[in-house]
């Protein structure tokens, strides 16, 4: 009797035990609702960028004077449009002493424009590119001073 007891209680805590397992199982959470469609949600706007101050160098402000373009001119090939030849250059010393340069050494301007202004050359460094025999630096110094020289005389 003890037995059919003890066996009817482990029974009957097996199935109430089975009953909370499968009563736990069963009970299950709400779906999630559906995403929206990307459609239906608008982005934001993106803010316009903020306006940045840019510094014009002498060139850009003043372009070609007349007086640059007198001391230029023997210095180009003739028929040379001075704006072209000129733009891209930070300074009128700049561009002259290129211009003296491309004289003194025999090179296209062009050439040397090129290197100086879209490679971002020094002009010792594009001198030295483009005729390595000669002395770079001393090249440079003497078109440079033969530019401030112009520029101050005239």
């Amino acid at each position: 009797m003890a037995i059919e007891k003890l066996l009817n209680s482990s029974l009957a805590i097996g199935a109430m035990a089975a009953a909370v397992t499968l009563g736990a199982c069963s009970k299950q959470e709400p779906a999630p609702a559906p995403p929206t469609p990307a459609a239906a949600v608008e982005p934001l706007p993106t803010p316009a960028p903020a306006p940045v101050a840019v510094k014009k160098t002498e060139m850009q402000q003043e372009g070609v004077t007349a007086n640059v373009a007198d001391l230029v001119k023997p210095l180009l090939q003739p028929g040379t449009d001075l704006g072209v030849a000129a733009s891209g250059f930070r300074t009128h010393q700049d561009f002259v002493a290129a211009a003296h340069a491309a004289k003194n050494l025999d090179i296209p301007f062009l050439v040397l424009k090129d290197k100086t202004v879209n490679k971002k050359m020094t002009l010792s460094a594009a001198i030295k590119s483009l005729k390595p025999s000669v002395n770079a630096s001393a090249e440079a110094s003497r078109a440079t001073a033969e530019a401030r020289a112009d520029l101050a005389r005239g």
